[in-house]
């Protein structure tokens, strides 16, 4: 039968492309895949519904509501039909996939299904062969007919809570599927859901199931042993028929018809009639329609021991929201569980219309009561500035205008500008007749330029620097004599010069020790910017009592001992470097002291 309806539909995919059916209202169109990724087709597959191609393959679907169905049989064919989409992205605002939208789409890889989405119509994915895997929204409550027949590189699905039938022919020749999560609020699985499932290899049925219609797996070939829930009431003929490795199934005490050759029968080596399959094994309960089938086709058969039926006890485990499911969990006091979804309650939204503004729209704002979520619509105009005008006249610092100002809002804008005035001539001053100080007229060596803090005062003012002077130095990096020029600027001119020192940084003190009667013995590292050194030994470790002071005139010196201490005593050792400027000595700071005490 399925074999009959797709022969009719590729024949109308033949006809309609060699140019013998013409694809009315809805655009066919060669999607030819290129480089870039600009816009090469657009157009609407839903009454607010619309449609754009990239050509990098990528289809992007967008608006509100639902996508149009289509057939493939008359004037109304899908615009994607047989096209080399590759990726298909469906916006949130779309609530429903029409029949036959992507039919013969066998190059789509990847496609992105909005929450938004409540149904997907008959046969939408048929011969989507390259599909891999695909996750339904939670809120798709129906999928029609044969919808996702013939996606044979479909390995796994989950199916939404929200779902109860799974439609006939909904997976028929999904050759590779071999995984599907199905939700507990299946009720019935209809005729040649499953056919031809051939990696079908487990397959959890939920409890509250009632209903297996014809020939639903029929040719599941991977299929090894079926555990049919306890809710089962009726499985159709042939349901599991052409199940070659299906060797044991399990039949609760529930089900009260089965059809003709359900279990246990294959098709034999392509003769008519039927085989029954080796080894085939029933495990079912004494006196129910389970032990008479096995009785009826001669099949092996367990009776199972009728221990315990479950009594359950319901509580709400979790709450449904606006948008999510809850779950109702029962509960045996054997302890076992099942659950069950609560649908959404969906939003209660409560209205509140919103003023335009002079620059924002008006508009009509629904707020769920329950959750907070918010849309907006019925838009209405910003209602646009009321301006008053003002004329600000120009100074010396400053240009004038005319300020324009919204009474409404307060928002400001200028125009009609006009030059400042002129400014009145300044007499400038000396800069040699300032006051220049230095907070200190020495600074220590860094190995980067730098001089002491500058104040510089005139008539009582201190002036600002790069406002009323700049500043220039001449060798103030390196221990010696260094140069500043303060140059007036601005309101002040001329320059005036002004000395200060670097002296050297504090030297490394390397060794303090005492390995010869009443001598000290020193090391240091060498300061090659510096002349030399003074070595000072003191009796306190506050360094104020100062016992023996040496001057070492070379800096290439790194060492050396002092003599004249008593034994046994503890003295304490400290030194600084010193740099000859204007034939005076200019010295560095201490280093910290050493500690020695002498032999």
């Amino acid at each position: 039968m399925l074999k009959k309806r797709i022969a009719c539909g590729l024949a109308a995919v033949v006809l309609a492309l060699s140019g013998g059916i013409g694809f009315a209202d809805f655009g066919a169109f060669d999607m030819e895949i290129v480089a870039s990724a600009d816009i090469v087709k657009s157009g609407k597959c839903g009454d607010n519904v619309s449609w754009e191609l990239d050509n990098g393959g990528t289809l992007v679907i967008s608006g509100e509501g639902q996508i149009y169905n289509y057939d493939n049989t008359s004037d109304k064919r899908s615009p994607f039909e047989a096209s080399k989409i590759k990726k298909v992205i469906i916006k949130d605002g779309v609530t429903s996939i029409g029949s036959y939208t992507f039919y013969y789409n066998m190059y789509i890889e990847d496609i992105t299904i909005p929450n938004s989405v409540k149904s997907i119509g008959k046969y939408a994915f048929m011969y989507c062969d390259n599909i891999k895997s695909l996750t339904i929204p939670a809120n798709v409550d129906e999928i029609e007919e044969g919808a996702f027949v013939h996606c044979s590189s479909l390995e796994s699905i989950v199916l939404p809570e929200k779902l109860q039938v799974i439609s006939h022919d909904l997976f028929s020749g999904c050759s590779s599927l071999s995984e599907i999560k199905m939700p507990n609020s299946i009720k019935s699985i209809e005729l040649y859901s499953f056919e031809g499932c051939s990696k079908l290899n487990d397959i959890k049925m939920p409890e509250g199931m009632t209903k297996i219609g014809y020939k639903a797996f029929f040719g599941c070939k991977s299929l090894t042993s079926i555990e049919l829930p306890k809710s089962i009431l009726q499985v159709d003929e042939e349901a599991f028929l052409e199940c070659t490795n299906l060797k044991t199934v399990t039949i609760p005490k529930s089900l009260n018809y089965i059809g003709e050759k359900v279990f246990g029968y294959s098709k034999g080596n392509g003769v008519a009639g039927t085989t029954k399959i080796e080894d085939f094994k029933i495990y079912c309960y004494k006196d129910t329609a389970g032990e008479k089938y096995a009785i009826d086709n001669g099949f092996d058969y367990e009776l199972l021991e009728d221990i315990h039926e479950h009594s359950y006890t319901s509580k709400i485990t979790k709450a449904a929201t606006c948008t999510a499911n809850g779950v109702k969990t029962y509960t045996c006091d054997c302890g076992e569980t099942y659950t069950e979804t609560i649908p959404a309650t969906g939003h209660k939204y409560t209205a509140k219309t919103v003023a335009p503004t002079c620059t924002e729209k008006g508009y009509t704002l629904h707020t769920c009561s329950v959750c907070g979520d918010s849309y907006k619509d019925s838009e209405t105009a910003a209602t646009g500035h009321k301006y008053t005008s003002k004329v600000v006249k120009p100074t010396t610092t400053a240009q004038g205008y005319t300020l324009h100002t919204c009474s409404v809002c307060g928002d400001s804008y200028k125009d009609s500008y006009t030059d400042k005035l002129p400014a009145p001539v300044a007499t400038k001053n000396s800069i040699s007749k300032t006051t220049a100080k230095f907070s200190s007229t020495a600074v220590s060596y860094t190995g980067k330029s730098k001089m002491p803090k500058l104040t510089v005062t005139y008539g009582g003012k201190t002036l600002v620097k790069g406002k009323d002077y700049k500043v220039s130095g001449k060798n103030c990096k390196n221990p010696g004599k260094a140069t500043i020029t303060i140059t007036g600027i601005g309101n002040y001119t001329g320059t005036k010069t002004m000395n200060f020192y670097i002296v050297p940084k504090k030297p490394t003190l390397t060794k303090a020790t005492s390995t010869t009667k009443k001598k000290i013995s020193l090391a240091w590292k060498k300061d090659s910017l510096a002349d030399g050194y003074q070595i000072v030994v003191y009796s306190d470790k506050t360094c104020t009592k100062k016992i023996k002071s040496a001057m070492v005139k070379k800096n290439s010196t790194v060492g050396g001992a002092l003599s004249g201490f008593t034994s046994g005593k503890t003295y304490y050792v400290r030194m600084r470097a010193y740099k000859t400027i204007d034939g005076k000595k200019k010295a560095g700071a201490f280093c910290a002291a050493k500690t020695v005490k002498v032999k």
